[in-house]
């Protein structure tokens, strides 16, 4: 499965998939704004995505994101806040 940015997301929609999901980890594609990445990003922990050592912001116990249906909104304790509106949609 991949991660597509969604119109709400703060650097604005892309056709092309940010992330792919493997095993509950997230990680980076071709296609992400900071290039490819062969380490996760993050982790899905029932239905919350958590940093994981390798994010560039380093780790965090906080979710930084909730899973809701298909799509991925932030959670308070996102870097840049929550937000109502999905940041991704998983496909």
């Amino acid at each position: 499965m991949e991660l597509y940015r969604t119109l709400n997301h703060h650097d604005g929609w892309s056709g092309l998939p940010d992330y792919e999901i493997r095993d509950n980890q997230i990680f980076r594609t071709l296609h992400h704004a900071d290039g490819w990445s062969g380490l996760p990003d993050y982790e899905i922990r029932d239905n919350q995505i958590f940093r994981t050592l390798h994010h560039a912001d380093g780790w965090s116990g906080l979710p930084d994101y909730e899973i809701r249906d298909n799509q991925i909104f932030r959670t308070l304790h996102h870097a840049d806040g929550w937000s109502g509106l999905p940041d991704y949609e998983i496909r």
